[in-house]
Formats: C-alpha cells, structure tokens, sequence
C-alpha cells in the first residue's frame, strides 16, 4: 500500500505533494465526492486542515475542482495529485472536524491507526 509513496520519497517527488508539516489524521472513513454533479463513494486514508488523501476507481486530473461530503458537511477543493487510484485533495478552507469522529474511529481502529499515522505524518 505504501510502496509507490516510498518510491516517490526515495526518488526525492514528494515535494510538489506534501502539504507541509500540518499533522495529518490517519483514518478510515467513507464519504462521497461531487464531482460535476455525480456522486462517488470514496474512502478516506488520511485528513488534515489542509486537505485530505482518498481512493477512488476513476481518474482525477490535477486542478479538478471538486467537492467532498463528509460528516454533515460540503468540503471544497482541487485536485493536487492522483496516483494509483488515490488522490490528493486541497480544501479551500479548513475544515471543522468532529473530534468525536475521530475518537470513534480511533476506538474502533486503535492499531492500525498508530501503523498508519507513522507513515502518514
């Protein structure tokens, strides 16, 4: 799951990726993107207030303008990279995330959590 985002860090692309050094939330959730109108089911890998990583069977092209559903609440962005059958998202405003969303998540995926949040930060 990890190896093509390993070979971009060894090959030195993560650069133009990374979101700087905000703290990204591992997580497992579902949610759904707009994408011109049409809803697809996608789940999310990971979340910060700057954006979020998520797996999707079709492709995005970078700078696509798009929407995310999640939790109550209608999550603008663009594209910023696609790769693999996962995307990188861009908010244009932060979030307000549900702390207990998180902590029901966090309950119920304690383990994998702490494996994912070492990669994902």
């Amino acid at each position: 799951m990890f190896d093509s985002l390993l070979d971009r860090l060894v090959a030195g692309q993560h650069d133009a990726d990374r979101r700087g050094s905000e703290l990204r939330e591992a997580v497992a959730l579902k949610a759904l993107l707009d994408l011109d109108g049409t809803l697809h089911p996608i789940d999310i890998g990971n979340i910060s207030a700057g954006g979020l990583m998520a797996s999707l069977d079709a492709e995005l092209a970078p700078g696509t303008r798009l929407a995310v559903l999640l939790d109550g609440q209608r999550l603008k962005g663009e594209v910023r990279w696609q790769h693999a059958g996962r995307f990188g998202m861009c908010f244009d405003e932060p979030p307000s995330l549900d702390p207990a969303m998180i902590a029901r998540y966090r309950a119920a995926n304690v383990e994998a959590s702490k494996q994912m949040s070492r990669w994902m930060i």
